[in-house]
């Protein structure tokens, strides 16, 4: 397992789009944040666990106007993502 800590106040701020061969489970502990989740667009605010499955193509962007404060949980002891655009 591999762990991000994600904390931000930048609006918009978020990797590309990009999937990982494994599921990755995403914790929001404050903030709100836009996801895409293969042609799903929602909205995850503080409490909410998103979790993606291996080989789904996802992003996330922190909405604002609060701090996003994020875990991201890897389920792999390495990261393996493919971009997938520049």
């Amino acid at each position: 397992m591999s762990l991000i800590f994600v904390t931000t106040e930048d609006i918009g701020y978020g990797p590309g789009i990009h999937r990982h061969p494994y599921p990755e489970t995403f914790v929001v502990l404050s903030g709100r944040a836009m996801f895409l989740l293969g042609a799903n667009e929602f909205v995850a605010v503080a409490g909410d666990v998103v979790v993606v499955p291996a080989g789904s193509a996802h992003k996330f962007e922190n909405l604002g106007p609060e701090r996003l404060q994020m875990t991201n949980i890897h389920s792999s002891p390495n990261f393996i993502t493919e971009w997938l655009e520049q």
